[in-house]
């Protein structure tokens, strides 16, 4: 579950035109949602799960921001 959270959120794409990438951005959404949003305290939520395979949540974040920030050259 982080992993393909983690995916979707460094795969996102512009162009809205083909369903197929439109419902790829759907899924980037919902992973951001999930790996940034506020509601961190439910059995399934990113932090908690986080807690379970001994990662840090903060890190995770981290380094998908990196990704998409170094597949993007800023």
């Amino acid at each position: 579950m982080l992993e393909q959270a983690v995916s979707d959120f460094t795969r996102g794409s512009t162009d809205e035109a083909n369903s197929v990438q439109h419902a790829e951005k759907i899924g980037v959404r919902m992973s951001i949602t999930w790996m940034f949003g506020s509601e961190q305290d439910y059995s399934f939520s990113f932090e908690v799960l986080c807690e379970v395979v001994s990662c840090n949540p903060d890190e995770i974040r981290k380094r998908a921001v990196d990704k998409v920030l170094d597949e993007h050259g800023w």
